[in-house]
């Protein structure tokens, strides 16, 4: 049950665009909450309107490059659904 229940946490996060942290101790918070905090530090926000106007449900697959720093390391969801809004 804990293996099902950490794949599923691992899944999710991974949905969202975010990550699962599992600590084994409580001294490993602190450095777990270093690096919540460093990642919170350094969110952006982008949104961006499709050329697809097609609602159908499909699924659309999302990658974000950052062209003149290939180094950088970009945390997204892997995609959505497109569905109308009415639909939501």
């Amino acid at each position: 049950a804990v293996k099902r229940g950490v794949e599923q946490l691992r899944t999710m996060a991974e949905a969202s665009g975010g990550t699962a942290y599992f600590p084994l101790s409580l001294e490993e918070l602190e450095e777990i909450y270093a690096l919540i905090a460093d990642e919170l530090n350094s969110q952006y926000a982008i949104s961006y309107y499709p050329d697809n106007q097609s609602f159908a449900g499909t699924w659309r697959e999302l990658r974000v490059l950052v062209p003149a720093h290939p180094e950088y390391v970009v945390q997204v969801r892997p995609g959505y659904y497109g569905v109308a809004r009415q639909s939501r």
